[in-house]
């Protein structure tokens, strides 16, 4: 599921890219229609033609073009400035100054400015502390870091350095952010904000949320703001916001019987109308949520909904989501209320990708058009797996694409599994996880003969991933599942074949000993023996563009040629993230 969510997180998703970036405003925008005091023949271009022009700009070169007139440092800033993150450099302190310069000057001059303001220039603004950013600026030694600072949370200290940092700390959560909070609820200081990225542990106001429902925000991600107290949004003017994306995960601090779920469906009630993704991650322990005896509101814009860890008190929410016309859906650590208005919602018509570890039989026996399927991490026996999801599945006459596991416990994948995934013959891309497939001992003893000869009749097959397979370092070895961990040299990998080890000289020992200093002479070992495996794969699905296996990514081009001999065979190293997997399979 690839929801184009315009946001950008730092540090937090390696493998995630930015999939929406906000171009410049056009140049009458960000002069908020006030005419050019330059005679230059330039600024008479339409602002359209001027736009591509700024396009070809270097970025080193704006600086430079900000110094001619306030015309052209209003043009330079529109794209210097259209994306913006707030952490807590100087620099950051000084654009924060400017912006609370210019709301003051907008209320004394009926909402105006009286030259051309920075203010206007912000399309995304992103408010993300890191302690990497503190201690450059404070020069304080650098020590290993966990991305946001979080007000203090996770930090790696020592005692020395507690009081300094607990000063920097105590001046971001007393000054800081709560200049960036008003700075963000003046809608006038930011007239053409779209996108606002929150990413700071912090306790926000109940006036920041009715303010942010007021203004010109249509992209919403809110990451770990603090909810202390149960409220909810009374927003005088829009009775509708229209914002279109919303990624919704709050830090409850509750008492008793405090809950956030009239915040969340006051949110949910005003943006209703027009929102188009919703990503709902809830880590509230019994906060449940509901849109109570109020009216239900109708979402005829979403298409992409990810809920994850979301207690309901009863199925309203759900009800709501699931009457719309959805096109991806994930559903992670479901509950038995939402498995319970899954499986009575009945089919989706405009459903195209799904992804749930354990997910009611009922909804995918109601859901034949899906052409995506991701059960996750798999919560199915095997028995489940081969008597009901895969038959079910063989009616699924379009599915492209299918990720599904098999238990912890199985170190062999049953042929009589692979053979009924052979028959799903749209399939294009497919992967398939079995046993500790995250753990440091793997269990599964890949079968490669057996998967290449009962998935052959998957000829639209374009990429094929394997998790969890492991190997014996040797025919003779009798321990596969420590195979990733004894990265040793052998004799064999140093010229000692045959040659008693202790007449094998100590510096060479050290590398038969060690497993980091033998590593090297494994990588190669353990990449002969996949790119072998990769070859044979290639022979049998003439379409394969890439394979994961052995932990490794091996990607297939034609280089110009369309003969199987004139294919470039090349391979990488991955990290263990699933997440990756999640997107190449259509599921992020």
């Amino acid at each position: 599921m690839i929801t184009n969510t315009p946001f950008y997180t730092p540090n937090h998703q390696k493998y995630e890219k930015d999939p929406v970036l906000p171009l410049p405003l056009t140049f009458d925008r960000v002069m908020e229609h006030r005419p050019p005091t330059s005679t230059s023949a330039l600024f008479n271009l339409p602002v359209e033609i001027l736009g591509v022009v700024l396009e070809f700009v270097e970025s080193s070169s704006l600086a430079t073009l900000a110094l001619v007139n306030s015309d052209c440092r209003q043009l330079a800033r529109s794209r210097q400035f259209a994306d913006v993150c707030l952490g807590y450099s100087k620099s950051s302190e000084a654009l924060l100054c400017l912006l609370a310069s210019e709301t003051s000057e907008r209320r004394l001059n009926n909402g105006s400015t009286y030259m051309p303001s920075l203010g206007a220039c912000i399309r995304r603004l992103s408010v993300s502390i890191d302690e990497y950013t503190l201690r450059q600026r404070f020069d304080l030694p650098n020590s290993s870091f966990n991305g946001s600072v979080g007000l203090g949370l996770g930090l790696t200290l020592t005692e020395a350095e507690q009081p300094e940092w607990q000063r920097i700390l105590k001046a971001i959560k007393e000054n800081y952010l709560p200049q960036v909070q008003a700075t963000i609820c003046s809608i006038q200081a930011l007239p053409h904000l779209e996108i606002l990225n929150w990413e700071e542990d912090y306790n926000l106001s109940q006036g920041f949320y009715s303010a942010i429902a007021c203004s010109s925000i249509q992209h919403l991600k809110l990451f770990h703001p603090i909810i202390d107290k149960s409220f909810e949004i009374t927003s005088l003017q829009p009775k509708a916001w229209p914002l279109r994306t919303l990624h919704l995960e709050l830090t409850c601090e509750l008492w008793m019987k405090e809950t956030t779920a009239a915040l969340c469906a006051s949110i949910l009630r005003l943006c209703a109308p027009s929102l188009e993704t919703l990503v709902w991650i809830h880590r509230g322990h019994k906060d449940y949520q509901t849109f109570g005896d109020g009216p239900i509101p109708e979402f005829p814009c979403l298409r992409n909904l990810h809920v994850k860890m979301l207690q309901l008190e009863d199925n309203s929410i759900m009800g709501a989501f699931l009457n719309s016309r959805l096109v991806n859906l994930k559903i992670v650590h479901e509950t038995d209320i939402l498995c319970q208005s899954l499986g009575g919602c009945g089919r989706i018509p405009s459903l195209e990708a799904f992804s749930m570890a354990n997910p009611p039989l009922d909804f995918l026996k109601a859901n034949t058009q899906l052409l995506m399927v991701d059960f996750a991490n798999g919560g199915f026996s095997q028995e489940i797996i081969e008597a009901q999801i895969l038959p079910i599945l063989s009616t699924f006459l379009n599915l492209t694409s299918l990720k599904v596991s098999w238990p912890k416990s199985r170190s062999l994948l049953p042929e009589t599994s692979l053979c009924l995934i052979g028959a799903l013959h749209s399939l294009k891309y497919l992967c398939i996880s079995c046993g500790r497939s995250k753990d440091w001992r793997r269990n599964w003893e890949v079968d490669h003969k057996a998967i290449r000869r009962h998935l052959s009749p998957l000829r639209y097959l374009q990429r094929l991933a394997l998790c969890g397979d492991t190997y014996r370092a040797s025919i003779n070895s009798s321990n596969f599942e420590r195979y990733y961990i004894d990265t040793f040299a052998t004799a064999d990998d140093l010229g000692y074949s045959g040659v008693p080890l202790d007449r094998v000289p100590s510096d060479v020992r050290r590398l038969m000993l060690d497993s980091q200093l033998g590593k090297p002479y494994w990588e190669k070992r353990h990449e002969e023996k996949i790119m072998l495996e990769a070859k044979e794969y290639i022979n049998i699905f003439q379409n394969l563009e890439w394979i994961y296996l052995g932990e490794r990514v091996i990607y297939f081009e034609d280089n110009g040629c369309r003969m199987r001999s004139g294919r470039v065979v090349a391979p990488f190293e991955m990290a263990r993230e699933w997440s990756y997997f999640s997107s190449i399979f259509g599921m992020s």
